[in-house]
């Protein structure tokens, strides 16, 4: 494995914990959410309402949510970047409740109101694909439980229920799907946002490449352990690939490398099957706004 030093280690966990600040304060915001559709979907069942429809309605009220993560991580991606490589960014801390988040990284950025909106725009399709995929995994376990507890008395109808939110992972006992779709989406937007605050020309004419480094804790999946150290000039093609995230939950990172260095190659027997292929492309090219200079 090729060696990770201190500081670089360092440098990719800065990443990652800014990604899961926000993350954090959007899972809570949704487990709001979740109890008023928990609530809601009772409601219906008891009076023999649409329990399954109303929860595309209740969902709605996440959309918003949703785009402020990847906007506000997107953003924090860009400061981050900035500060490693030597740029001039306002460094007051950032207090992360999630409705505070983007205006501060704004003015720490110097954006106008004009390129804000052009990120939103840029990260609007990707927010109703998550808000859809959402839905109707929600909307398929309730349908399921519903015709499991047919004919059962009521009172156990509504533990089965209850207990199938649980399963789902959109309570506060067990937020597993909520934790899983925000870190994931934060992450996809603060890669992009990385990638993105590397073409500011003056940070692109001094950027020799990438250095692919995982966060060294033994949650860390073999698969993209093995990728830590792989250290490549900046378009290099496996970073077309390789760039993380590279799956559900993931929290490797690749660190902007300023000085030219020796090239480490991907492993002899690396794997493309070892990334998820829903995660197989960069992110930094897929969700591109107007570029930032500054």
């Amino acid at each position: 494995m090729a060696r990770v030093t201190p500081i670089e280690r360092k440098a990719a966990r800065l990443i990652v914990s800014d990604a899961q600040r926000i993350e954090k304060k959007a899972v809570s915001a949704a487990l709001i959410i979740s109890s008023r559709l928990q609530g809601r979907v009772l409601r219906e069942f008891r009076s023999g309402g649409d329990c399954v429809g109303c929860i595309r309605e209740v969902l709605e009220d996440a959309k918003s949510l949703i785009l402020e993560t990847l906007v506000a991580s997107y953003l924090a991606a860009i400061k981050r970047t900035r500060r490693f490589a030597g740029k001039p960014v306002s460094v007051k801390p950032v207090e992360f409740q999630l409705e505070d988040v983007i205006s501060p990284l704004v003015d720490a950025i110097q954006l106008t109101p004009e390129q804000v909106l052009d990120i939103a725009e840029v990260f609007g399709s990707q927010t109703d694909e998550v808000l859809e995929a959402m839905t109707q995994s929600i909307q398929g376990s309730v349908n399921k439980v519903v015709a499991e507890v047919e004919g059962l008395p009521r009172k156990k109808q509504i533990a089965a229920i209850q207990k199938k939110f649980k399963n789902i992972g959109i309570t506060p006992a067990n937020p597993s799907m909520l934790e899983g779709v925000f870190r994931t989406q934060a992450q996809f937007a603060s890669s992009a946002g990385q990638f993105n605050a590397l073409r500011d020309p003056d940070i692109e004419e001094i950027l020799w490449g990438f250095k692919y480094v995982t966060v060294g804790d033994d949650r860390v999946r073999p698969e993209h352990a093995a990728l830590e150290g792989v250290t490549l000039p900046k378009n290099a093609e496996e970073w077309n690939t390789i760039y993380p995230p590279n799956g559900w939950n993931c929290r490797c990172s690749v660190i902007p490398i300023f000085a030219p260095r020796d090239q480490v190659d991907l492993p002899e027997d690396f794997s493309v099957s070892g990334i998820d292929e829903s995660f197989r492309f960069n992110p930094g090219k897929i969700f591109v706004p107007t570029p930032i200079s500054g």
